[in-house]
């Protein structure tokens, strides 16, 4: 038994031995260079191809086909006809097209216009996920009972008017003003106002709050450089005084 563990293991050595004399000269064969480094462009190749492939799909919905249709009916006061649908979709898909090799190549940098239109967009994306939120009572709700205080009512009083004929005024006994006597019939000290009453305001308010919250965090991501003794002050909230 011993006899045949020793073969095993001589003849393990001999095949490690082989492989190593196989290894080491195939390593320091030229040819053998030329193997190796295109495998590794080839491989590369692939992975920059499989890539770029994902990033350079355009995807055109059902959803937008339809809204395609609705924009012609708003435009033009009637369905599109099927040449008229297609032309439109064909260069809905050239914009995306060239606008993303465009966004690649950099163009966008210092073109203020599109600076400007880009950012409407943004902002224009992010008031509506906020108004998504606002439309969640639990959220609303939540945010009212963290601000609650600033939703204040004043004094409030209840008056009756009555215009006094002049028959009337001879004979009241009640001050006039003038024509009219002035009676208080209720009031309501000031207070804060509960949830239903203050829900218009609440929307406004928390909207506002989510869209200037989201956009903060993404200058929070920035690090901006001015030129020195340019005297020019930016902080999130000089920032955010442009949404």
């Amino acid at each position: 038994m011993y006899a045949y563990a020793a073969f095993n293991i001589k003849r393990l050595n001999n095949m490690l031995n082989t492989t190593l004399y196989w290894l080491k000269k195939f390593i320091k064969d030229p040819f053998s260079h030329f193997l190796i480094a295109g495998g590794i462009l080839f491989i590369c190749y692939s992975y920059y191809h499989s890539n770029t492939a994902s990033t350079n799909e355009v995807v055109i919905t059902p959803s937008q086909i339809s809204q395609q249709k609705r924009d012609d009916i708003t435009y033009f006061g009637s369905p599109p006809s099927h040449k008229m649908l297609n032309s439109d979709i064909n260069q809905a898909i050239l914009q995306q097209i060239l606008s993303q090799q465009a966004l690649k190549l950099g163009l966008e940098k210092g073109d203020p216009n599109l600076n400007a239109m880009l950012m409407q967009r943004f902002i224009s994306y992010t008031t509506q996920i906020a108004k998504i939120n606002a439309a969640n009572t639990t959220l609303l709700h939540r945010y009212y009972l963290a601000h609650r205080q600033n939703y204040r009512y004043p004094d409030m009083y209840s008056l009756c008017y009555h215009f006094l004929s002049p028959q009337e005024q001879a004979h009241s006994k009640q001050t006039p003003f003038g024509p009219i006597t002035v009676k208080l019939i209720q009031y309501k000290k000031a207070g804060i106002l509960n949830f239903n009453d203050a829900k218009s305001l609440l929307t406004a308010d928390y909207t506002n709050a989510v869209i200037h919250t989201k956009i903060a965090d993404v200058i929070k991501k920035y690090r901006i450089q001015l030129p020195a003794n340019a005297g020019i002050v930016v902080t999130t909230k000089t920032l955010l005084k442009n949404v």
